[in-house]
């Protein structure tokens, strides 16, 4: 790993709009269409009325609690229908709108900050989508092997200012998100839920980070930084690093814990 400069010694402050969803039975169902899922979220940024495919402010990003997932006839882990859904975004959404229809069974919208300090310590959990692009034909290709993703993680992080101070980082099973595009075409990501320890190099570019998400396939439910302080006092320099706790099951249920 290509070591990082010194830590920069300005701190920065993240802040940012969350809202909690919980999701009524029937758009459970409808939403486990991934495309589906992005244009719910996305109308509580729109006046109603406002044609679906309008555009929409600038990182707007989710992460979805599901069901369990269940596997195809050829054996793939397709990720279950969601249940609840955590909303992040610059700007105040407004969800009365699809509670009033029946599609939401309830929301709950708070802001969150975060002080980031270079040299403090974080945990982080994303549900990711690793890929990389081959050389002959530039497509990307996901990533099978726990430890290739461990290091997509690292490297996406120290972008980021964040560098990895706990190994190996806790790389959940491969789940197949599916649904369909706006033009019809049929969509497939494969996703993994990433928990690592890092170390804050540079506040501003992690504050980047935070905002603006990680990696491929935000528009379908991956990307979102969830971070938080480790649990226990602080640790001296010579001690040895605890790894980070496993995210619980669906990343909207951690990120719940966030909330005020």
């Amino acid at each position: 790993m290509t070591p990082l400069p010194p830590p920069t010694a300005q701190p920065e402050v993240f802040s940012t709009w969350r809202s909690v969803l919980t999701l009524s039975p029937r758009t459970r169902t409808r939403c486990r269409d991934v495309h589906r899922l992005h244009q719910l979220v996305l109308n509580g940024f729109r006046p109603p009325g406002v044609h679906v495919e309008a555009p929409a402010p600038e990182h707007v990003l989710f992460a979805a609690g599901r069901e369990p997932a269940s596997r195809t006839a050829a054996g793939l882990p397709t990720a279950g229908a969601p249940v609840r859904v955590l909303v992040q975004a610059p700007v105040e959404p407004d969800w009365q709108p699809l509670l009033d229809t029946g599609a939401l069974h309830s929301a709950r919208s708070f802001r969150a900050e975060q002080r980031l300090e270079a040299g403090a310590q974080i945990d982080v959990g994303v549900l990711a989508n690793p890929v990389v692009r081959t050389r002959k034909d530039g497509r990307r290709r996901a990533l099978r092997d726990p430890g290739d993703c461990g290091d997509w993680l690292a490297r996406r992080l120290a972008h980021g200012g964040l560098q990895l101070t706990a190994r190996p980082v806790i790389v959940g099973p491969a789940e197949y998100l599916t649904g369909s595009t706006s033009r019809g075409e049929d969509l497939t990501l494969v996703c993994r839920e990433l928990t690592a320890r890092a170390t804050v190099r540079d506040p501003k570019a992690a504050r980047e980070a935070l905002l603006a998400g990680i990696g491929p396939g935000k528009a379908f439910g991956c990307g979102l930084l969830l971070t938080r302080s480790p649990p226990g006092p602080p640790r001296s320099a010579g001690a040895t690093a605890t790894p980070p706790s496993p995210p619980s099951r669906g990343a909207a249920s951690v990120a719940a814990a966030h909330g005020p």
